[in-house]
């Protein structure tokens, strides 16, 4: 199965919406390594359930601040989320901060010091644009986390999922 990247775009004229859809689809595509797939996802043209079920499927979450990215609840364990702060939103914005700490006890049985977070805050701008080194950054994150959950399996087999 390919892992994924999900990038949550807004609809043009929003006040989050990327400055140029293509460009932050190029800038997650030239980050992603070898089994990775990019995925799109226009929240306004599917139901609440088809919403959850892309989330379900994402190792990474990409999008700008906002009630989209609520999805984050609905990562499977080790998920990453990438928010960029833009527009009329910066980073004093903590809601996927705290859901962090609220969603992370609840995705995964197994924490120890090796587990770092899972939320990662792009810089501050006034357009709207993805990072690619911060997508970059999620996606290693993520790979670290799933070799060090194979790893604690293999060790501790006795311990249920």
């Amino acid at each position: 199965n390919a892992r994924r990247v999900t990038l949550l775009m807004r609809p043009k004229g929003s006040p989050r919406a990327f400055e140029d859809d293509e460009k932050a689809k190029a800038a997650v595509s030239s980050v992603l390594p070898a089994g990775w797939v990019l995925e799109v996802l226009r929240p306004e043209t599917l139901g609440l359930a088809e919403q959850i079920a892309v989330a379900r499927r994402s190792q990474v979450l990409v999008g700008t601040h906002g009630a989209g990215l609520t999805l984050a609840l609905f990562l499977p364990p080790g998920a990453q989320l990438v928010e960029i702060y833009c527009g009329d939103r910066s980073r004093r914005n903590g809601h996927y901060r705290t859901l962090e700490g609220m969603a992370e006890p609840a995705t995964t049985r197994v924490r120890g010091p090796t587990r770092s977070q899972f939320h990662f805050p792009g810089p501050y701008s006034e357009q709207c644009k993805v990072t690619d080194w911060l997508v970059s950054l999620a996606i290693e994150n993520y790979n670290i986390e799933e070799r060090v959950s194979q790893d604690l399996r293999a060790a501790r087999p006795d311990v249920p999922e």
